[in-house]
């Protein structure tokens, strides 16, 4: 079963091999899938909002305790697209649960992710802001500004070429912006040659 782990939880080494496993596991799904017959002939890329169907990294606006479809798209013939960490970028976020599934009615969950964990530090980041002009604003992660909540999958989450992509977002007291909700993954697809005529 996956579950997520705020990146201040585990070594820089731990991320990497994160991130390893999740690209193994793409080129595997790609060359099964028959994408391509040979690993070289795959271009990786990060994942962006437009591989999703999105203009930007934003959830919708809702109201308290409903579950909104923030993603629905279908992934392109020649791709397999993977999830490896969610990072939160909003300075006051809502969003709570990520609920991703597949197929047009979201019919097969693939995981479920609660991210309130990562709200933990936010209150002592405050503290420490409002008082970084007496002692220094440096931690042992970092500078104090510079902190991101981000949290590794222990598991990828992948999506096939054809699949539909079927994201839904829990925020309990509502949201009226939406949250700065990043997904970092990648893209893997078939090297993209010119045709000499």
């Amino acid at each position: 079963m996956s579950y997520t782990l705020p990146s201040w939880e585990i070594s820089v080494e731990t991320r990497k091999q994160y991130r390893s496993m999740t690209l193994e596991a793409m080129i595997h799904r790609a060359l099964y899938l028959c994408i391509a017959k040979e690993r070289h002939e795959l271009t990786i890329r990060a994942l962006t909002p437009k591989d999703v169907g999105l203009n930007r990294w934003r959830t919708p606006s809702q109201k308290p305790e409903e579950n909104s479809t923030w993603i629905k798209f279908e992934v392109a013939a020649n791709q397999v697209l993977g999830i490896y960490k969610l990072i939160q970028l909003s300075k006051k976020p809502k969003v709570t649960t990520l609920n991703f599934s597949v197929g047009f009615s979201s019919a097969t969950v693939k995981a479920i992710h609660g991210i309130e964990h990562l709200y933990a530090l936010l209150p002592v980041l405050d503290k420490i802001k409002e008082y970084k002009t007496q002692f220094t604003s440096q931690t042992i992660f970092g500078s104090v500004d510079q902190m991101v909540m981000e949290a590794y999958l222990t598991e990828p989450i992948l999506y096939d070429a054809g699949d539909y992509l079927h994201l839904k977002v829990t925020s309990p007291e509502g949201n009226k912006s939406g949250d700065r909700l990043m997904l970092g993954g990648f893209v893997i697809e078939l090297e993209n040659k010119e045709v000499k005529e």
